[in-house]
């Protein structure tokens, strides 16, 4: 496959990525869970403020999946590290919930600048900058190994 990019056994900077990615994952995987299951019993006593109070089931279920399906492209781009196709797909989904947070703040103002909104900006933050860095280390990989190729 051309989209594979090969990297060297002993780097320690696919095993830092791998770990990254691999826990962004977890924790995403556990906030939906968490997510799902109190839409579902209606409990909403988590809920400080109106805003919060205001969302329905259905939204609830659909921003747990949603978080599900990031925490498995995330999973998956941990494990085959190497595939720049899944690499640029996990670094648009860092770039979607920026974006997401970023408008909800700025754009509706449906979200105050409060810590539950300022970690995932955080978080999508320092996840891209860490990953547009390992791109640029997964390109002088590929063209190293295509120079010892020739």
């Amino acid at each position: 496959m051309q989209d594979r990019v090969p990297l060297d056994r002993g780097g320690r900077g696919k095993e830092v990525a791998r770990s990254g990615h691999a826990g962004c994952g977890v924790i995403l995987e556990a906030c939906s869970w968490w997510l799902r299951c109190r839409s579902r019993t209606g409990d909403t006593s988590f809920a400080k403020d109106a805003i919060i109070q205001a969302v329905n089931g259905l939204q609830a279920r659909t921003f747990g999946i949603w978080t599900l399906l990031s925490s498995v492209i995330r999973c998956y781009c941990a494990i085959d590290i190497r595939n720049k196709t899944l690499y640029n797909i996990t670094l648009l989904t860092f770039f979607i919930a920026l974006g997401h947070f970023l408008s909800e703040v700025f754009i509706y103002g449906t979200a105050a600048a409060t810590i539950g909104v300022l970690a995932p900006l955080m978080v999508a933050s320092f996840s891209i900058l860490g990953m547009l860095i390992g791109l640029q280390y997964l390109e002088v990989e590929a063209t190293s190994q295509n120079k010892k190729r020739n």
